[in-house]
């Protein structure tokens, strides 16, 4: 892989700070060339234009979640555990990687259809991204046997998309308190209905994932 450029890692790290806040409108070429202390000219060496740029902010918004999040949970057993990891770790994930304003992705989303196609594409890519790894361990608690095998799959996903949204929400505004605790008991209280309580053997398990 081709090393980034330290002045181009220096912008998406700033870019991010403003996208988190503004929304990924806010990222001009002026405003993140003058949050750089780069010159517009400066800025367009290392982007070609603010389309590019975007997308680019979002790229980097998506490896900054992979690291915190998705490689975290990668510790885990893939299952159940994993997905609890998953969507504990999703929870408040901006703000732990630096990022005072919340989800980048959750802002590119809201402002969607003021986006450029090409941006509009990569906003919809990395959501497809999220929510195909949310449902592969939901696919695998169930082919352990951790979930029901009748487990609406893309229903559970939808929700837990809710669930995360509804607490991005009040973490910006704080209307509600605790609603750390608040999304991680609606997480739970989700799986109940779906969860199988006289869980099989570890060997049980494996067997089951591989006979699916």
């Amino acid at each position: 892989m081709k090393p980034v450029h330290p002045t181009r890692q220096r912008v998406l790290k700033n870019a991010l700070q403003i996208a988190s806040v503004q929304g990924i409108q806010g990222t001009t070429i002026g405003t993140v060339a003058k949050e750089a202390k780069l010159s517009k000219s400066g800025l367009f060496c290392h982007f070609q234009s603010k389309e590019l740029m975007q997308i680019a902010i979002l790229d980097a918004a998506e490896e900054l979640f992979l690291v915190n999040v998705i490689t975290k949970a990668k510790k885990d057993t893939p299952g159940l555990k994993r997905l609890r990891s998953l969507f504990t770790g999703w929870l408040g994930w901006a703000q732990r990687s630096g990022l005072p304003g919340g989800c980048p992705f959750v802002h590119a989303a809201s402002e969607y259809g003021a986006l450029s196609e090409p941006v509009q594409e990569k906003v919809m890519l990395v959501q497809k991204r999220l929510l195909n790894v949310l449902a592969k361990q939901v696919h695998v608690a169930v082919q352990r046997g951790e979930l029901v095998s009748d487990t609406d799959v893309d229903q559970l996903v939808f929700e837990l998309l809710s669930i995360y949204l509804g607490h991005h929400w009040n973490m910006r505004i704080g209307t509600i308190d605790n609603c750390d605790a608040k999304a991680i008991s609606a997480f739970e209280r989700l799986l109940e209905p779906v969860t199988v309580h006289d869980m099989p053997s570890e060997q049980d398990a494996i067997l089951l994932a591989l006979n699916a």
